[in-house]
């Protein structure tokens, strides 16, 4: 157990992440709580069968994935994301608004509520 993280520990993805840059273990921590969030409900999406596509505002640098593993490393390359979330079809039935940098439990800033 790391002693800066005592509520929530990061995954290895996370850590990968903070290789990107240098922040402050306040600012860690609320990184690594932003991603569990996250990683908890595109988890529970795909358990139900859904695919999620990541949005970062200009571009899509995932699409109608099933893969937690790339879904986790599509995001947070901005300052906010939308999830698009498909059904094994491909059709789009929802999306996840998520902003980052404010206090880290307030990632989801919105979202549709055909989303499971």
């Amino acid at each position: 157990t790391n002693p800066n993280f005592p509520l929530i520990q990061p995954q290895p993805d996370d850590l990968v992440y903070f290789f990107k840059s240098f922040c402050d273990t306040s600012v860690q921590q609320r990184i690594v709580v932003e991603r569990a969030i996250i990683r908890r409900a595109c988890t529970d999406l795909i358990a139900a069968g859904l695919t999620i596509s990541v949005h970062d505002g200009e571009d899509m640098p995932l699409k109608q994935s099933s893969d937690l593993a790339a879904i986790m490393g599509a995001i947070q390359s901005t300052d906010e994301d939308q999830l698009l979330i498909g059904d094994a079809a491909g059709k789009r039935i929802g999306m996840i608004s998520l902003i980052y940098g404010n206090d880290g439990h307030d990632v989801i800033t919105g979202w549709n509520p055909n989303v499971p």
